[in-house]
């Protein structure tokens, strides 16, 4: 039973949408070209249009190849190098050739017979013409080019740089390469490297062999000479494609489908066109054209039936183990830039949760001097009262060294206050703080994308501190606490009292103001260095989107569509070549 291509056809039309679908989730330049890439095989599998290149090193008869299958020399050749464009040969009842420009400019319709003065480098103003073409079209009445074929010529390659490029540039549009060999010359490296490269195309489903300019060698040669071209195409370029890729089973699959028998046929373009002209049919059948043009149709048939199915589901099957890749690297980076998100969140909601408000710790403090005030007023109360009850008054001299004893240790007690409001107040609370944050830092390590931020500054020791005790405030007496002479002793107490009371309200009094501008400073500093380190860890938690959720969702989705579309192309492949292999056996 004939293989139903309709039905695969429709098939691979799923195929191409779903692939659309996959891509329509993505953004970036290799979607927009893959993109292309959908729109261009749904367009030639819709129109059935189907490439065959003619490809080989310079000087090994392509132009003249073609001209023989045109059975006229339409086509430009010459003994040097001479083609330097693309130039195509498409079906037409009347022939004609036009010219289409780089530059976008109108085609330009030329005689057939002017061809050389664009599209070769025989002279230096056909050499510029051919710099500034995208391609030449000739319509041509071909049979080879019948049911939507086009025959193309490309500049040989390994002539130089730029025909290697011209010639590349255009595989990935080629379905079917024609290979030209000079059987003096079997099988070099390049050519070797070339055709590897021609097996590695997604676009390119068959590959068969011209040996050409069989005129040249003496026909006691010439079946060796085959026999050593068919061995070498057998080994050389699936050895350059093992070096390449290793034992990847799908693309050496294609090399043995290709080469393990290769399809070559031995030809001599200058006896076949001598023959049109003198109408000697032996010389024709002599040159080997007879029998190509015999096999070749039904062989670009078959191929261009495989080429709207296989070629399809290959560039398919590319594109979504390519996507897979991407999808998960998306996804992954989706779901890092998601747990970076929390962690930054977290972070900061940490470092901001332990606030030291400043009225409460300096009212604490403010309570704690005061007590302190007091404490030391009463002391010295007792201190003068009982030097004065054994006499009718304190000396001044006691008074004296009571007031440098208070000038001494006063700033002392003062700097243990400080010391215990940093300590108690501060140190504390963001030294909790701290062990959190680097809790956070420690369990986030692997989403960090840099070194995270040292959080020795929020647990500064108070000796270290930018901002310090101010002893500029000091002690002294408004009046003198010593009782005058001839005081009561019932007056002697109030007197004291009165004058140490005023002494340590007017201490207390500017004291206050400068601890509270202390504990000021204090709650500054501590949140500027909790900013600092928030900032810094900003910097190494890169900026995550409150989709990242979602869009991992969707690029895992992606993943998984794209990979079972390759498992659907791998499917319809191998149920389509088993059917071809059956209908071949019957």
């Amino acid at each position: 039973m004939p293989v139903n291509y309709l039905s695969y056809t429709l098939r691979v039309h799923d195929i191409l949408k779903r692939l659309g679908g996959i891509l329509d989730l993505l953004d970036g330049a290799d979607a927009e070209e893959w993109k292309g890439t959908v729109r261009r095989l749904d367009s030639r599998l819709e129109s059935m249009r189907f490439q065959v290149a003619v490809v080989g090193e310079f000087k090994r008869g392509k132009t003249s190849f073609i001209n023989a299958l045109l059975r006229s020399e339409i086509l430009p050749a010459d003994v040097a190098p001479a083609t330097a464009t693309i130039n195509r040969v498409t079906y037409g009842n009347t022939p004609r050739s036009f010219i289409c420009w780089k530059d976008g400019r109108p085609d330009q319709e030329v005689d057939i017979g002017e061809l050389s003065r664009f599209i070769t480098k025989l002279t230096d103003e056909s050499a510029e013409n051919a710099r500034r073409i995208k391609e030449a079209v000739v319509y041509f009445p071909c049979m080879f080019c019948e049911n939507n074929v086009d025959l193309i010529d490309t500049p040989g390659m390994n002539d130089n740089d730029d025909m290697n490029a011209v010639t590349i540039g255009e595989l990935s549009d080629i379905d079917l390469a024609i290979v030209t060999l000079d059987p003096k010359y079997p099988i070099s490296t390049t050519e070797s490297a070339f055709i590897a490269k021609l097996i590695e195309s997604d676009q390119i489903c068959q590959v068969i062999f011209i040996a050409s300019k069989m005129d040249t060698v003496p026909e006691g040669q010439r079946g060796a000479l085959l026999n050593t071209v068919c061995q070498r195409l057998k080994t050389m370029p699936r050895q350059e494609l093992v070096r390449r890729h290793g034992e990847d089973g799908e693309i050496l699959e294609k090399c043995d489908r290709l080469l393990s028998e290769p399809v070559i046929f031995p030809v001599s373009a200058m006896m076949a066109l001598t023959s049109f002209e003198t109408g000697d049919t032996g010389l024709y059948e002599k040159s080997g054209f007879q029998r190509l043009c015999r096999e070749l149709p039904p062989l670009i048939i078959t191929t261009q039936h495989r080429a709207a199915v296989l070629t399809p589901l290959s560039v398919t099957a590319g594109i979504c183990r390519r996507l897979a890749e991407i999808c998960s690297a998306r996804a992954d980076k989706a779901q890092l830039d998601k747990r970076r998100g929390e962690l930054r969140r977290s972070f900061a909601d940490t470092a901001y949760a332990t606030w030291v408000n400043a009225d409460t710790v300096i009212h604490l403090a403010a309570n704690s001097m005061m007590s302190a005030c007091r404490e030391r007023q009463q002391k010295v109360y007792t201190e003068i009262l009982s030097a004065s009850s054994s006499g009718n008054y304190v000396a001044v001299e006691t008074v004296k060294n009571i007031f440098q004893r208070l000038k001494t240790e006063l700033p002392k007690e003062e700097n243990q206050l400080y010391r215990r409001i940093w300590e108690e107040h501060f140190l504390t609370g963001y030294g909790a703080m701290a062990a959190k944050l680097r809790s956070l830092m420690e369990g986030g390590a692997e989403t960090l994308a840099g070194e995270p931020p040292d959080l020795g500054a929020i647990t500064c020791p108070y000796d270290g501190l930018p901002m310090r005790y101010d002893d500029s405030v000091e002690f002294y007496f408004l009046s003198t606490p010593a009782p005058p002479a001839g005081m009561p002793p019932g007056q002697r107490g109030y007197h004291i009292q009165k004058a140490l009371s005023a002494a340590f309200n007017t201490y207390y009094e500017k004291r206050y103001r400068r601890m509270a501008d202390l504990v000021d400073k204090m709650v500054s500093y501590e949140a500027g260095q909790c900013e600092q380190a928030v900032m810094a860890f900003f910097k190494i938690t890169s900026q995550s989107s409150d989709g990242a959720g979602s869009a991992g969702d969707k690029m895992r989705d992606a993943g998984n569509a794209a990979r079972r579309l390759i498992e659907d192309c791998t499917a319809i492949r191998e149920q389509y070549l088993n059917e071809i292999e059956k209908f071949q056996k019957l």
